[in-house]
């Protein structure tokens, strides 16, 4: 279902956060992280999925209803609040002078040196910027990083390939 105005409201809404006033300084370090509301829908979207299994083992006589629901739901609330709550909670990118350091969803680390990444594509349906490095690698950076826009003018000065034709959903410069 698709809603007129929702998704450019909730994109509007997030960008602000984006601003580099955002970003936490720590260690002399800029830390970057999801913002708050990112764990508090996931955490919602699985509480609406929850029931639906348990339903299966409380009323056992209509069983294929409730098959075909937890399945639906799952599609619907399980991965994405799964996914919102992984993010909300772990990604994390920290800025350094000679490289930066991204956790991603799923908790892997890894060290990137802004000369390696060369190129970058916006995935309009994770909301995210999928970056490669020189060695092929690709990571994932959230544009809704609180922050990130610190992240985005870093990487177009140091890094190995400007930022400007990548897809970003938002003036990344001002």
């Amino acid at each position: 279902m698709h809603i007129p105005g929702l998704e450019q409201g909730i994109d509007a809404l997030y960008e602000r956060g984006t601003d580099p006033k955002h970003a936490e300084t720590r260690d002399g370090l800029s830390h970057l992280r999801m913002p708050r509301s990112y764990t508090i829908i996931g955490a919602f979207c699985l509480l609406l999925f929850v029931p639906y299994p348990v339903m299966l083992f409380l009323h056992p006589e209509k069983l294929l209803f409730w098959i075909i629901s937890t399945v639906v739901m799952a599609i619907l609330f399980g991965g994405i609040g799964t996914m919102c709550l992984l993010y909300g909670l772990q990604h994390r990118v920290i800025l350094a002078d000679e490289h930066f350091h991204v956790t991603g969803a799923f908790g892997k680390e890894r060290m990137v040196r802004w000369t390696d990444v060369r190129k970058g594509r916006y995935s309009s349906i994770e909301r995210v910027m999928v970056l490669t490095t020189v060695h092929g690698e690709r990571f994932r950076v959230s544009v809704y990083l609180r922050g990130a826009k610190l992240f985005w003018r870093t990487l177009n000065s140091k890094g190995g390939a400007p930022v400007g034709d990548w897809g970003l959903p938002y003036f990344y410069w001002y």
